[in-house]
């Protein structure tokens, strides 16, 4: 039976109550519709977008940890995925920080990106050098040269001061600082740092050393800190200078015999193995060969089987011997390994 031709209801029979149809009702309290949210995610997903991929060859990479490993600083690298598929890249080096927020589609490109900016920074260093001192001359008082101060040994020294002097011995305190970071990869690295201070009964208000100068190991960092306390007893009068003929003429009589090395071209091997053994024996690397085939054109010669080639050192021993400075010992026009041949027997 349809509500609506139902009779109205008498209230009187009801005890004064009202009664409503279902239609009445709802008509009078409706259901509270609730706005739709969309997810956190998908949220993210429209709000956040990769950059376009691009190919990652490694190269600045590789420059960023040559340039921390020549200034003992060690890089650590952190990853974080702001959104699924997007990386953000950050890098922590000696005092310095790199970060790159980007996104970035993977954690290689992303390296790669914070990488380039850490390049700048290293790049606009000065390389470290190997410090010399002054020494005082104890007969005229003049200042003259020393030898480099890597070669003698600070620790020693300055046990050797105090059993001199009959007191206890150096007191050295280490400080440690711990950087965590995570590879590429995903697997979580943990690198140190160290710092030392050194302390001497001789000279109880001293302190030598720094809690904030950090080195890759501890004893690095304990030998720059008894470096410190040498310098400062030699330069008040309290320790002398060790005597340098004894070592200087052993130094001299081993570059004598390390100049009487002879590098004579052998038959029995092959000029590009001998070439490759002198150089790493100079300090240098081995040189690479580049072969390129010839054209119809050069000379009139057939291309096929005929080459020109030429050597090349990398840019690093270029720097340090300018006439390694490529191409080297060109050769044109010659027959198969003939040219690689040709090549090294003139280098």
């Amino acid at each position: 039976m349809d509500k609506t031709l139902q009779p109205p209801v008498n209230t009187a029979s009801l005890g004064g109550k009202v009664m409503y149809t279902m239609e009445e009702w709802d008509a009078m309290h409706p259901i509270p519709v609730r706005p739709s949210v969309p997810l956190k995610v998908a949220k993210q997903q429209q709000l956040i977008r990769p950059l376009p991929p691009v190919q990652v060859t490694g190269e600045v990479v590789a420059k960023v940890n040559h340039l921390c490993q020549l200034h003992s600083v060690t890089p650590c690298f952190t990853f974080e995925e702001i959104a699924k598929g997007c990386f953000t890249a950050r890098v922590e080096f000696g005092d310095c920080v790199c970060e790159d927020e980007g996104p970035f589609p993977s954690k290689k490109q992303a390296k790669d990106a914070v990488c380039r900016s850490a390049l700048a920074i290293l790049e606009k260093r000065e390389p470290p050098r190997k410090e010399k001192r002054k020494t005082l001359d104890r007969a005229g008082g003049e200042a003259s040269f020393g030898a480099d101060l890597e070669d003698e040994n600070w620790v020693s020294q300055l046990v050797e001061f105090a059993q001199s002097r009959r007191s206890t011995t150096p007191f050295f305190e280490s400080f440690e600082k711990s950087m965590r970071g995570q590879q590429m990869s995903g697997q979580s690295i943990h690198s140190k740092s160290f710092a030392c201070t050194v302390r001497l009964a001789a000279v109880p208000e001293q302190v030598f050393g720094s809690e904030t100068a950090f080195y890759s190991n501890k004893a690095e960092a304990k030998r720059h800190a008894a470096r410190e306390a040498v310098l400062w007893l030699r330069a008040n009068g309290l320790l002398s200078a060790p005597a340098r003929e004894h070592r200087s003429k052993r130094r001299q009589s081993s570059d004598d015999q390390g100049s009487d090395t002879s590098m004579e071209i052998r038959p029995d091997i092959s000029p590009a193995k001998q070439v490759a053994e002198y150089s790493l024996r100079l300090g240098f690397t081995q040189p690479r060969f580049e072969m390129k085939p010839c054209a119809q054109s050069d000379g009139g010669l057939p291309g096929p089987g005929f080459y020109n080639a030429a050597a090349f050192y990398i840019e690093r021993d270029v720097q340090r011997e300018p006439r390694l400075q490529g191409p080297l010992f060109q050769h044109q026009r010659s027959l198969g390994r003939r040219a690689r041949r040709r090549c090294a027997a003139e280098i």
